[in-house]
């Protein structure tokens, strides 16, 4: 009964040994793409990835948010756009990744305590790009709204110690 399943085997291999296309499937191809995704990431995660910024409100909190974001390692601010669409034509050409946009009157939507919106697209047409910008302005947009909250509460006369305590 073995002799009869290794005479199997035997000639199950001189079959894949004798025909080139079942030697590339089984042995090169998957040398090859295990060499490729081994290599893909060689130099490490990409860094300075184009944005373009979209700044209505022009004051001082946008441009620290905007200095913020530009502090991160794989977002650089490339291009600012005047309004929304310029920003889009940039993203269409291929020249950002993603648009960032500050609304009109962020800072005092902020200090009559309403909820500002910050705005952002990202072109997921290229996957890793869009994924890291994603989580840099996903932290920015959590840093930025606890140090909004920071500041709107001390306008209303709280303690910036007992505001921290609770914030962490």
């Amino acid at each position: 009964m073995f002799s009869y399943e290794l005479k199997i085997a035997i000639g199950e291999w001189k079959n894949i040994v004798s025909q080139k296309k079942y030697l590339l499937l089984i042995f090169i191809f998957p040398l090859f793409s295990s060499l490729f995704f081994l290599t893909l990431m060689d130099n490490g995660l990409p860094q300075e990835l184009p944005i373009s910024v979209v700044d209505l409100d022009k004051s001082i909190t946008s441009r620290k948010i905007l200095r913020q974001l530009n502090n991160y390692k794989q977002t650089e601010i490339a291009f600012h756009a005047k309004d929304f669409n310029e920003g889009l034509k940039e993203m269409k050409k291929g020249n950002v990744y993603g648009i960032f946009c500050i609304p009109e009157g962020f800072e005092k939507n902020i200090y009559s305590f309403q909820s500002p919106q910050i705005n952002f697209y990202i072109n997921n047409t290229y996957l890793v790009a869009g994924s890291l910008l994603l989580r840099d302005i996903k932290s920015l947009n959590i840093l930025s709204g606890i140090s909004i909250n920071l500041e709107m509460r001390k306008t209303k006369g709280e303690q910036e110690k007992n505001i921290i305590a609770e914030l962490q």
